[in-house]
């Protein structure tokens, strides 16, 4: 059996599979090009924060989404510091981009979850 330390870098250096949700988003201009992209565990821990209220004036919803939403290369769109800008867009639409996210299960969750974590709320 390989060592420890060999098992990490083994484990830490497998690809992951991209697994981009294409999104549309024609009130921002933006009918195709944007994409979801599943969640980190530093993006989890974020959500995680957000749903405290310890971080993010407590939008979750604007989190996943500044979180996950990259361009074609996989780029994030938002960065943290704009997160909050965000959460101040109409929310139907945020709320829209959020849903895909829940029902693609890119959280590691879907939204029938019973964990109350799972819907994505501000």
């Amino acid at each position: 059996m390989p060592k420890q330390s060999d098992l990490a870098r083994q484990i830490l250096s497998i690809e992951e599979p991209s697994d981009l949700v294409p999104v549309s988003v024609p009130e921002w201009g933006l009918a195709e090009g944007l994409f979801l992209r599943p969640a980190s565990v530093d993006d989890l821990d974020a959500y995680s924060a957000a749903l405290a209220g310890l971080r993010f004036g407590g939008c979750s919803t604007a989190v996943v989404v500044g979180r996950l939403l990259v361009d074609g290369d996989g780029r994030r769109v938002f960065t943290d510091d704009q997160i909050a800008d965000l959460a101040k867009r109409r929310g139907s639409i945020v709320n829209r981009i959020a849903a895909v996210a829940m029902d693609k299960r890119l959280l590691g969750r879907g939204p029938d979850d019973d964990d109350e974590e799972g819907a994505a709320g501000n």
